[in-house]
């Protein structure tokens, strides 16, 4: 089968039902949307980003900036938190949020997650029991910032086990700290040390499942939906190949281990559903693509292209190399058409895979051969 019936046949009714989706919901996320980018203003605020900027660098200050800080530990943000809040995580695990002053430029407490999984036993037998306000610790003296990351070393934490958020949280580096010359993450706000996790109103986290048994678009309506709180899955990673009007965006869907049923042929689902979405808010006309509107997604996202232009999405599928036999990448460079609301222009998202060796996050474990161009 050539690439042009497999995309036909098996990936773009991803396309086109999520295109449904949205086009039937489009004021509900619209309206979200437009508060999101109210937000992304508040984020990308001078004074708010510096702020930010130095509450991450006095973080780091008090931890000597070692390397086992550097490497596990990350901050993100996110249009969904409130305002002087940072997700503080552990190898992409969201441990705490960190709360912090914007008139004082220091973080101001630690409030450690609330579920026993996001923290060490010992940690939680001494958290557990204490109320939030308890772990306020003033803004010069964050004594159980010390207590609370004691506990996050190389002695009591079990770095050789890996799992998604680690996999997602090592490529975020990777890519960020140019180990891979041709891609960039899109980080916003961008050079103040954190992570930005972009959100979509699509529920798309079991839309593989279509793919068993023989694929059978009639079960998208059981696999794929619509969450009308605005709250569906998030972006694992949002990216950039190239740079300036020639740069393509890249969406990443990253898995920490190989299943047969979730192989890369069918994980790739949910990152055409997310890219099907970008498309859609970066091509809205009353938030997004105003040429005179300096605030917009467009702008966000894509940059000083001209919205006239057509665009090409990378849908990237992140999955660990099969351990025996071969792994089908058939899907790799397949191209799938989303169609302008109005006109007859279209964009395309094209399908790509990489792949890495399980257990092994090391930048040389990441094939770069299916990236190619």
């Amino acid at each position: 089968m050539d690439k042009k019936d497999l995309a036909d046949i098996y990936y773009q009714p991803i396309v086109d039902y999520s295109l449904t989706l949205l086009d039937c919901n489009t004021s509900n996320w619209e309206s979200n949307f437009t508060k999101y980018l109210s937000k992304w203003a508040t984020l990308t605020e001078e004074s708010n980003f510096n702020s930010m900027k130095r509450v991450i660098r006095n973080v780091y200050v008090k931890q000597n900036q070692t390397k086992f800080f550097d490497t596990n530990f990350g901050f993100y943000t996110s249009v969904m938190m409130k305002d002087a809040e940072l997700d503080l995580r552990f190898r992409g695990n969201s441990i705490a949020t960190i709360h912090y002053d914007a008139d004082s430029l220091v973080y101001d407490r630690i409030e450690p997650r609330k579920q026993r999984g996001a923290v060490p036993p010992k940690l939680w037998s001494i958290i557990g029991k204490k109320r939030t306000s308890e772990w306020a610790t003033g803004k010069k003296n964050c004594t159980d910032f010390d207590l609370f990351y004691s506990y996050y070393s190389p002695e009591t934490v079990n770095t050789d086990h890996v799992v998604e958020c680690d996999v997602e949280s090592t490529l975020l580096k990777l890519i960020n700290g140019k180990a891979f010359r041709f891609m960039t993450v899109i980080t916003r706000p961008e050079d103040n040390g954190s992570f930005f996790q972009f959100p979509t109103p699509l529920k798309a986290s079991k839309v593989h499942e279509v793919y068993r048994d023989g694929f059978d678009k009639n079960r998208l309506k059981e696999k794929l939906s619509y969450s009308k709180n605005g709250v569906g899955g998030r972006i694992d990673i949002l990216g950039r190949r190239g740079r300036g009007r020639s740069s393509i965006i890249q969406v990443f869907e990253v898995k920490d281990t190989y299943d047969e049923k979730e192989q890369p042929a069918y994980a790739i689902a949910q990152a055409i559903a997310y890219s099907t979405f970008l498309l859609r808010l970066i091509r809205n006309d009353s938030i997004s693509c105003k040429e005179d509107n300096e605030l917009s997604w467009w702008k966000i996202i894509v940059g000083d292209k001209s919205p006239e232009n057509e665009l090409n999405i990378e849908a990237v599928v992140v999955v660990p190399k099969k351990e025996k036999g071969e792994t089908n990448t058939d899907f790799v460079d397949c191209k799938l058409s989303v169609p302008w609301k109005e006109g007859t222009k279209k964009d395309t998202i094209s399908l790509k895979y990489l792949p890495f060796e399980q257990g092994n996050l090391d930048a040389d474990s990441f094939d770069l051969k299916y990236m190619r161009y």
